[in-house]
C-alpha cells in the first residue's frame, strides 16, 4: 500500500470529491412561486456554495416550515440554512377605530 494524503483511496487512487455544485435559484424560486402562500413569493433566496439561505419575514411559523420544506424538496438541494423572521404583522386599524 503506498503513502497519501488523506484524500487519497486505496492505492494512492482519489476518492470521489462531493459535489459543490449549487442548486438552481430559479428552480427554488419556482418552488417557492408554486405554493399558494403569497408570503413564500416575498422570500430572498442566496447560496454559498452547495447552502441554500432563506431569509426575509413571513408571519407565523408554519409558513416558515412551508418554506423549508419546499426548498428541501428541489434536487439538488442538500444544505439549507433557513433565517426566515417570524413575525406578526401588526393589525390594522380603520378610520372607526380612533376616538
Amino acid at each position: 500500500m503506498t503513502s497519501g494524503s488523506p484524500a487519497d483511496g486505496i492505492e494512492g487512487v482519489p476518492l470521489p470529491q462531493p459535489s459543490v455544485r449549487p442548486p438552481a435559484v430559479d428552480a427554488i424560486r419556482r418552488a417557492l412561486d408554486a405554493t399558494s402562500h403569497g408570503w413564500l413569493h416575498l422570500v430572498a433566496i442566496a447560496t454559498a456554495g452547495d447552502v441554500v439561505v432563506l431569509r426575509g419575514r413571513v408571519p407565523s411559523f408554519y409558513l416558515k416550515q412551508i418554506a423549508q420544506e419546499t426548498v428541501l424538496a428541489v434536487p439538488g438541494v442538500g444544505v439549507l440554512r433557513n433565517e426566515l423572521e417570524v413575525r406578526v404583522p401588526e393589525p390594522v386599524q380603520s378610520a372607526g377605530d380612533y376616538p
